[in-house]
């Protein structure tokens, strides 16, 4: 029993140490466990204040690469927006180009117009210049044959004034006569009157009418000259009025041709100017 007490004690002893040794390492495994909680906390702490550095750096990186997105964008647009400018200015270069060389040729053919028509005007002044000289020669004569015909026209003026004072003579003596006789046959007036006027008509009638007749004949006469005279003057300025107009059209037609060519000659002149 002894044995067995002794037996039981040593076992109870063995546990005892075994409990205590138990507990040691329970105790150890506690702060073993308080250690590794603590590191726990510790490396969570850690691992959280690395989360949140992580996160702010990932907010940060966030941010900069939507920012770098958007210079990236404001970039492209940048770059698409030079493109469509350079695209632009290229294709308003061509057109300025194109439209400087239309320009060149506007202003040689202007160029050449106004040239043209310059010559055509000096050509135009030398036409009527001949044209002129050409007409002035018979114009000349027309004056000449005009003169000759207002100077016929006067002396044929002249003459038919003498004739008429002629006849206007000779009228007069034959009225007159008429007159006398009615009176000298009127039985209803007195007999002095009537005797009177006898008396007159008498030494009327003795009068010789031969000079105022031959006068008249001779009168008329010149007048039918004059007359064939002033014809024939009328019929050389008409003649040489005739034979001038052809000319006179022509200086017309050549003084209407200068007009035009100097009027073209000016709007081409303007024409190029502008």
């Amino acid at each position: 029993a002894l044995a067995d007490c002794q037996s039981k004690a040593e076992t109870a002893k063995e546990n005892e140490i075994a409990s205590k040794e138990a507990e040691a390492a329970a105790k150890k495994a506690l702060a073993e466990a308080k250690s590794a909680e603590a590191d726990a906390k510790k490396s969570a702490a850690a691992a959280k204040k690395s989360e949140d550095s992580a996160k702010k750096a990932e907010t940060k990186a966030l941010e900069k690469e939507a920012q770098e997105k958007a210079a990236e964008e404001k970039a492209i647009a940048a770059e698409e927006k030079a493109i469509a400018e350079e695209e632009t200015a290229a294709a308003e270069a061509a057109a300025a180009k194109q439209a400087e060389e239309e320009a060149i040729e506007a202003e040689k053919a202007a160029t050449e117009a106004e040239a043209e028509a310059k010559d055509e005007e000096q050509k135009a002044k030398a036409a009527e210049k001949e044209a002129h000289e050409k007409e002035k020669v018979f114009a000349e004569k027309e004056d000449i044959a005009r003169a000759a015909e207002d100077e016929e026209l006067k002396a044929q003026k002249a003459l038919q004034d003498v004739l008429d004072e002629i006849k206007a003579e000779e009228k007069a003596y034959h009225d007159k006569m008429e007159k006398l006789e009615k009176i000298s046959s009127d039985e209803s007036l007195g007999v002095v009157k009537r005797n009177k006027a006898k008396h007159e008509l008498a030494q009327l009638k003795a009068e010789d009418p031969t000079a105022l007749r031959t006068a008249k004949i001779n009168q008329e006469a010149y007048v039918r000259r004059q007359e064939k005279a002033t014809q024939a003057a009328a019929l050389a300025r008409a003649e040489a009025q005739r034979a001038r107009k052809p000319f006179e059209e022509a200086r017309k037609a050549a003084v209407a041709k200068r007009e035009s060519a100097e009027a073209a000659a000016k709007e081409a002149t303007e024409s190029r100017a502008a």
